[in-house]
């Protein structure tokens, strides 16, 4: 019986540390399971964490490139105001030198008019009084051929004066 009894406490022991042993293995696996799984969120969190910056990063990358365009359309707004008023001022002076040209053109137009008028009354005496002589001088006495010539003369010379004048205003 006694050995009986120790052979029955000796399996019993065995049994007892096989399912000690047993334990401690599940134990074990369950252990690097737990391991397993902490280590899978911890890369799930690393990866969402590197997710996180690359898209912020991502995100101020967009923002500065936005805020660079916004400011590149500001400075090209501004300077196309500042080329629209210099348009503008250009535009207005010249119109006013339009104005101030068609100004002057008429007045130049009137003096061309009056210029011609003056011109014309002593040509018109000069040619008048030398086809009178030329045509028919033996009809006229001496004194009256002396009136023409004088008159002829006179209308010349203002003819002259006239032209001198004319030459000099244009030089000025």
């Amino acid at each position: 019986d006694s050995i009986n009894s120790e052979e029955s406490g000796l399996k019993i022991k065995e049994l007892e540390l096989k399912y000690n042993a047993e334990n401690f293995q599940n134990e074990i696996e369950l252990l690097k399971k737990d391991n397993e799984i902490k280590n899978l969120r911890l890369n799930r969190f690393r990866i969402g964490a590197i997710s996180m910056f690359i898209i912020l990063s991502l995100a101020g990358i967009i923002w500065i490139i936005n805020s660079q365009r916004n400011r590149l359309k500001r400075e090209t707004n501004k300077l196309l105001t500042q080329k629209n008023q210099e348009l503008e001022t250009t535009l207005r002076k010249l119109k006013e030198s339009e104005l101030t040209l068609k100004e002057l053109n008429a007045t130049k137009d009137k003096f061309f008019s009056i210029i011609g008028h003056d011109l014309r009354n002593p040509l018109n005496a000069l040619l008048g009084f030398s086809e009178l002589i030329s045509g028919s001088s033996r009809d006229f006495t001496l004194e009256e051929v002396r009136k023409y010539n004088k008159i002829i003369n006179d209308s010349a010379r203002n003819i002259h004066r006239l032209i001198e004048n004319l030459l000099e205003w244009s030089r000025s």
